[in-house]
């Protein structure tokens, strides 16, 4: 792949597992404009990590120490091999980036999945912070090329061709057959990671509990019920790798499990309660012995 020279490298991987896939790309064999964008739930950690830095200190061993050392007062101790030397660092620390800094860098992500944009994207939000592209040279255009493939949406047209039913999908130039894309919504990472935990991460956690009640359909469902139900179905249908990462990588959703934690045990009935109160008629009351 990196030997074709992309203009966007988009990492489509589980939250998990993203480090490890981009440190395994040979940044060596891409162009020096080349873009990465990532489709990650969470925003704040793909941008850390493409921007991320890894220190490497350039250690001298002098023996006796030289007089021009920039710094003579580091002294390894409790060393097997280097006993009583003194460690001399000269010059400055080395920093490495894990991508080049001249590559850009985008952070998106599309606010629906298979199941909810099984029939089209149109109207449906996409998330995207344009972190580190350059206005200079051609990374701003193949940025707005890059956006622009979400930003309209190519219906795909049946035609009938010896009797059978072949999809066609239209060129991107053809206006006739391109329809609304996807709502576009410029946001930093953070502002997405906030709104995300107390929407995505709450969503992906009552959906989950449902799952573990035993919720089935019935002849009297109510337009509430039918609503979790779906909210169930949609939830368990995803990885828990996905909701581990939800809660693992986004520092918001801490503090949105907790709250959930508190509400849910203030917000259910005691068996004491109510007090003072008579049960209606075809209730029930608990014993409080």
């Amino acid at each position: 792949m990196c030997e074709q020279q992309p203009d966007v490298v988009l990492l489509c991987s589980s939250i998990l597992s993203t480090e490890a896939i981009l440190r395994s790309i040979p940044m060596h064999k891409l162009k020096p404009d080349t873009i990465f964008a990532d489709v990650l739930s969470v925003k704040q950690y793909p941008r850390n990590l493409f921007l991320e830095v890894n220190h490497q200190t350039t250690i001298i061993l002098h023996y006796p120490p030289s007089k021009d050392d920039l710094f003579r007062n580091w002294v390894l101790e409790d060393c097997e091999h280097f006993l009583e030397l003194r460690i001399v660092l000269r010059g400055s620390f080395c920093l490495q980036q894990v991508l080049p800094p001249e590559f850009g860098v985008i952070c998106t992500h599309p606010m629906f999945g298979p199941e909810s944009g099984k029939n089209g994207w149109g109207g449906l939000p996409f998330v995207f912070d344009n972190v580190r592209i350059s206005e200079n040279g051609g990374q701003a255009r193949k940025c707005a090329q890059f956006l622009g493939i979400f930003e309209r949406e190519v219906q795909p047209a049946a035609e009938r061709i010896d009797g059978k039913n072949i999809q066609i999908t239209r060129s991107e130039t053809d206006s006739s057959h391109c329809f609304q894309g996807c709502r576009m919504v410029e946001m930093s990472c953070e502002e997405h990671d906030r709104h995300a935990a107390g929407s995505q991460f709450i969503t992906h956690t009552i959906g989950r509990i449902l799952s573990h009640l035993s919720l089935e359909s019935t002849p009297i469902n109510t337009k509430g019920y039918e609503t979790l139900l779906q909210l169930k179905e949609n939830t368990v249908s995803d990885s828990f790798d996905l909701y581990y990462g939800l809660f693992m990588y986004n520092v918001n959703a801490t503090d949105q499990a907790s709250c959930t934690t508190s509400f849910t045990s203030s917000a259910c009935p005691s068996p004491g309660f109510p007090e003072n109160k008579s049960v209606p008629r075809g209730g029930s009351a608990w014993s409080t012995s």
